[in-house]
């Protein structure tokens, strides 16, 4: 524990390396490993931050073709307005982290399909899913 002035002491320690780690219910944690050398001091100052409530939020989801349903790969999915973007996998898959809370246009985008803009509403410090997203093939 520490003082009122959050100092700490340890005495009579054995020489070794000892990992320390400080925390506080509420604030970030911080570790430091320390080397204890023959009649040396050591001081260690750790650095506690308040925890913030989130403000991000995270997109996850799956495209499939709306004929056939199967798994569309390397389909943009793009954030109107933003830099933000990912491509699905070879399953359709895909997830997008840290986007600011918020409401967005969300466009998904392939060269064989018709492109899809739907609306999309991020809440901060949870996950969006949209797991059944289907486009539509360019007529041949």
């Amino acid at each position: 524990m520490t003082n009122i002035n959050g100092e700490y002491r340890f005495e009579s320690l054995p020489l070794a390396t000892y990992f320390l780690t400080a925390d506080k219910f509420g604030y970030t944690t911080d570790s430091a490993s320390v080397d204890l050398v023959a009649d040396q001091t050591v001081i260690v100052n750790f650095n506690l931050y308040p925890h913030l409530p989130p403000t991000v939020g995270y997109y996850v989801g799956a495209v499939y073709n709306d004929v056939t349903n199967q798994a569309i790969p390397e389909v943009t999915v793009h954030l109107i307005g933003t830099s933000l973007s990912a491509t699905t996998d070879i399953h359709g898959r895909f997830n997008m982290d840290d986007i600011p809370a918020g409401d967005y246009q969300v466009e998904f985008m392939h060269e064989d399909y018709i492109t899809l803009t739907r609306d999309l509403h991020i809440v901060a410090g949870q996950t969006t899913r949209h797991d059944t997203i289907r486009l539509t093939p360019l007529p041949s």
